[in-house]
């Protein structure tokens, strides 16, 4: 039985998916999602340390998301088998502490500033509300932990419906919601990396991002 047509097939998956944040397979802006307009992209070893750390922790994310999307291949293949099972528990686990403290390393103290001075700068929209790159980026993350829990929801769920067909229904729209949440992720990566963080270093001063740094611990 076919996971992915099962998925596609049934309205009610379909409906839940979208909600919980995702463009079906895919959240990006194919084909110059990862070609924007313009990039404020800095060198690595230019970074301030603060930075530097941040996109350290972005070399550790998509390691661990290369390893899903493996394993997450492997279940269209062969189904969820345990090790299949443990190495996903093992992704969430890892989204729950060190995904999710990422996330606060930003937007406790680097997001705030930044948004401040990015208005400031008239680097803005033209509407009312004035949104920056910095509230996208802050939009990826809640996108991102929804996309999480539905995968969660959806492949526990099938390890305990009875009924074969609805397991495996159940089974291919959490292995869907793995692939768009991977997707998002490393999309979002790489506009912080090609964006925001470039426009961290021009806006923030070096004394700036060293509280930032202390503050953070």
């Amino acid at each position: 039985m076919d996971m992915r047509k099962l998925a596609e097939d049934d309205p009610l998956i379909r409906n839940v998916e979208k909600d919980a944040g995702g463009d079906e397979l895919s959240p990006m802006d194919p084909p110059d999602a990862y070609a924007p307009p313009a990039t404020e992209a800095v060198p690595y070893e230019k970074l301030h340390p603060f930075l530097k750390r941040l996109v350290d922790d972005h070399r550790r994310i998509v390691e661990r998301l290369d390893a899903l999307d493996a394993t997450i291949v492997q279940v269209e293949k062969s189904g969820l088998s345990p090790e299949a099972g443990s190495a996903i528990t093992g992704f969430f686990a890892f989204a729950d502490a060190e995904l999710a403290a990422h996330h606060r390393r930003e937007e406790r103290r680097l997001f705030p500033l930044l948004r401040e001075r990015l208005i400031a700068a008239g680097e803005h929209s033209a509407s009312d509300q004035k949104r920056t790159g910095v509230d996208v980026m802050e939009d990826d993350h809640l996108t991102a932990l929804k996309q999480a829990a539905v995968a969660v929801a959806f492949i526990g769920l099938s390890t305990r419906l009875p009924d074969q067909k609805s397991g495996l229904m159940a089974l291919a729209s959490g292995v869907r919601q793995c692939k768009a949440m991977s997707e998002a992720l490393r999309l979002h990566i790489f506009r912080e990396e090609n964006i925001i963080f470039g426009q961290a270093q021009k806006h923030l001063s070096g004394a700036e991002l060293d509280r930032i740094t202390v503050e953070q611990g």
